[in-house]
C-alpha cells in the first residue's frame, strides 16, 4: 500500500491499496454438499397459530399464517423427530424469503423430564425456555433475526459455539422450532404472513473462503460480491500516524442486467464485531458505463448481524482491522459480476463532526426558529405578493429602476441570509453528486 501527500504539517493522507492485497470472497459449494439436509416435506411439520397452514410448491416449504397486530405472533413451526448433533455440525445454514417484514426465532429442543434441570437451566441462560418435554434454546440473536420482504436471505448461525457456552453441545437434540413475529406497522391488505423455506442445512464447516483477486468476482450465494482489503505493515503505521477513516474511493466495473439496482456497503472488522457504513446512493447499472468511481463516506455506523450472509463468511476469513466492500443488489436485482480496478481510503487525524450548536436553551432554539421562518419564508413570501400587487395596479410599469433596485436588492438579501438558513450538509451532498459524474 502506497500513500500520497507528504506536507510536513498535513492532517490526512490518502492509502492506495495495492491489487495483490484485495481478496474476493468466494463459496465452496461442496462444504454445502456435505452439510446434514433437514427436511421441508410439509407432513413433517407442525404448525400452531391463528389459520396456519403449510404445503410444498416444489421443494420448497411455504409456511401461512394470519397476522395478530396486536400481538405481533403469527405461527410457530415445530419440526420433530431429529438427530442433529451440534458437535459434528456446528453451523445452521437457511434460505428464507417472507412477505411482510418478519422476525424469526431459530430454537432447537432437547428430549428433557427432569424438571430440576430445566428450570436451573431456564433460570440461568436468558435464551433458554422449557415445555413439558424439551429443553428449547433461542439461537437467534437478542430481538430475532429481521426479514425484509420479498427477498431471499441466507441465515448461518454457528449454533454449536451457542450449545457450547451453556454446556450442552455434546447433547443431541431431536426438534428445531422456527418463531415467527410480525414486526411492520402498516397493516397489510391480506392480513397475511407468508415465509418461503428453500432449504436448511447443517454444516460442518463455513463454505466461504478468500482468493486472490484476479478479475471478475461471482455473487455469493445471497447474491452479493464481497471483497476484502488485507492490511499490511505500511497500513498499520499509517494508522497510527493518523487514526480515523474518512472515505474510501472505489473504482470497479460491473455486468448486471440493465436499471438492476445496487448498493455498496464499506465493512470493518473490530474484534468479533463487523462495523459498517452504507453509501449514501442507490445505483442504477447502465450497460454504457465501463468503469464507475464513488466513494463511500465513513458515516452512520451500523453493526451487522453476524447471522446473515455474506457477513457470517467475512467474519470467518477477516482479521481484526481487515477492510471489506460488499456489492449488494436490491429489489430482487440480480448482479452477474463485478470487478475491482481500485480501492483509495482517507485518514486523518481529526474525527468527522457535523457542525452543531450544543447546551442551546429553548429561548434559544425558538428565536432561532422565528427568525429562519421570518427570514426563509414570510419576508420573501410577503415581499413577492407586495411585487405582485404593484404590478397589478400598474404601478411598476415604465419603471425599470425600480425594478433593478428591488431585483438587486432582493439578491443581496437572499446571499446574505444563505449562510445562516442552508442545511448543514448541502456542500457534502454536491460533493457527493459531483463524485457520480466526475470520479
Amino acid at each position: 500500500m502506497s500513500t500520497k501527500g507528504k506536507l510536513p504539517n498535513q492532517t490526512a493522507t490518502v492509502v492506495d491499496v495495492e491489487n495483490d492485497k484485495i481478496l474476493s470472497l468466494a463459496v465452496n459449494e461442496t462444504q454445502i454438499s456435505l452439510g446434514q439436509p433437514l427436511p421441508l416435506d410439509y407432513p413433517r411439520w407442525n404448525v400452531e397459530g391463528k389459520n396456519a397452514t403449510r404445503y410444498n410448491v416444489g421443494k420448497t416449504l411455504i409456511i401461512s399464517g394470519l397476522i395478530n397486530y396486536t400481538k405481533k405472533f403469527i405461527f410457530n413451526a415445530t419440526l420433530n423427530g431429529l438427530h442433529l448433533s451440534f458437535s459434528i455440525f456446528p453451523y445452521f445454514h437457511a434460505v428464507i424469503s417472507s412477505r411482510p417484514d418478519v422476525s424469526i426465532d431459530f430454537l432447537v429442543g432437547a428430549s428433557e423430564l427432569n424438571s430440576t434441570l430445566k428450570d436451573e437451566l431456564r433460570m440461568k441462560y436468558k435464551n433458554i425456555v422449557t415445555d413439558e418435554n424439551f429443553i428449547w434454546v433461542n439461537c437467534s440473536s437478542i430481538n430475532g433475526e429481521c426479514f425484509d420482504k420479498h427477498q431471499d436471505h441466507l441465515v448461518t448461525i454457528n449454533i454449536g459455539e451457542i450449545l457450547l457456552k451453556i454446556g450442552l453441545v455434546n447433547r443431541p437434540f431431536s426438534a428445531l422450532a422456527i418463531k415467527v413475529k410480525y414486526i411492520g406497522f402498516k397493516p397489510e391488505l391480506d392480513n397475511i404472513c407468508r415465509v418461503e423455506i428453500k432449504s436448511l442445512y447443517l454444516l460442518k464447516k463455513l463454505p466461504y473462503y478468500a482468493i486472490p483477486n484476479e478479475g471478475k468476482s461471482c455473487p455469493l450465494l445471497d447474491g452479493t460480491v464481497a471483497y476484502i482489503i488485507k492490511r499490511d505493515d505500511n497500513f498499520i503505521r499509517v494508522v497510527s500516524n493518523y487514526p480515523y477513516l474518512q472515505r474510501a474511493y472505489i473504482k470497479y466495473s460491473i455486468n448486471a442486467p440493465s436499471n438492476a439496482l445496487y448498493t455498496m456497503f464499506l465493512v470493518s472488522k473490530k474484534g468479533d464485531e463487523i462495523i459498517a457504513s452504507r453509501s449514501n446512493f442507490l445505483f442504477s447499472h447502465s450497460a454504457r458505463l465501463d468503469e464507475i468511481g464513488t466513494h463511500v463516506d465513513w458515516r452512520l455506523l451500523m453493526l451487522l448481524n453476524p447471522n446473515f450472509d455474506p457477513v457470517s463468511g467475512l467474519c470467518s476469513v477477516m482479521n481484526d482491522g481487515d477492510y471489506a466492500i460488499i456489492f449488494a443488489p436490491v429489489n430482487r436485482s440480480r448482479l452477474e459480476s463485478v470487478k475491482l480496478c481500485g480501492v483509495e481510503f482517507t485518514f486523518s487525524k481529526a474525527q468527522y463532526t457535523e457542525f452543531i450548536l450544543p447546551g442551546l436553551s429553548e429561548q434559544t432554539l425558538l428565536a432561532a426558529t422565528l427568525f429562519i421562518l421570518i427570514t426563509a419564508g414570510i419576508l420573501p413570501t410577503s415581499l413577492l405578493l407586495v411585487l405582485i400587487y404593484m404590478y397589478g395596479e400598474g404601478l411598476l410599469k415604465s419603471n425599470e429602476k425600480s425594478i433593478t433596485k428591488i431585483l438587486i436588492a432582493g439578491s443581496a438579501f437572499r446571499l446574505i441570509v444563505a449562510p445562516i438558513t442552508a442545511f448543514t450538509n448541502d456542500l457534502q451532498i454536491f460533493a457527493q453528486l459531483g463524485a457520480l459524474y466526475f470520479g
